[in-house]
């Protein structure tokens, strides 16, 4: 925002205006790649929300819960599914001191171990993949923003 704010003052509204996609675009980067991935996790099953991704799984489809670099769900068909949001694992020194990702990897298998006790959910345990529309709405947007303001200023 300063740097717009310095662009207005010392040119104007119009420079702002060609010059905001290029500020937007690593805003977006960082955004969709550190603080858009998510996991959401409840009785039913997870939804793994990833930088240009989300995938719904429901606990029947869900085999295993690892976790390597960073959490896992190993799904009945053999596929992997890492989670980006979740916390990475660091290196331990000498003494073994209890870890983020590892208080978050006892509550989803928790999650995972009720809802086998309890009924078959209604989607018949399908693992369904999307792609983040937002994300790459934003980006387009971004990107189209830019090339116009190429094309005005030659």
């Amino acid at each position: 925002m300063f740097l717009l704010g310095d662009v207005v003052v010392r040119g104007s509204a119009v420079d702002a205006v060609l010059i905001a996609p290029w500020l937007l675009l690593p805003v977006w980067f960082v955004w969709t790649f550190l603080f858009a991935p998510s996991v959401h996790a409840d009785e039913d099953g997870v939804v793994v929300r990833n930088p240009l991704r989300t995938t719904r799984a429901p606990w029947s489809a869900v085999r295993d819960i690892v976790l390597r670099w960073q959490i896992a769900f190993v799904l009945a068909d053999g596929r992997d599914l890492q989670a980006w949001a979740a916390a990475a694992k660091r290196p331990s020194g000498r003494a073994h001191t209890p870890q983020p990702a590892e208080r978050e990897l006892e509550i989803l298998r928790e999650l995972r171990e009720a809802a086998a006790d309890g009924a078959a959910p209604a989607d018949g345990g399908e693992v369904r993949t999307s792609w983040n529309a937002r994300e790459i709405g934003l980006l387009a947007a971004i990107l189209i923003w830019a090339a116009v303001s190429v094309a005005v200023t030659r």
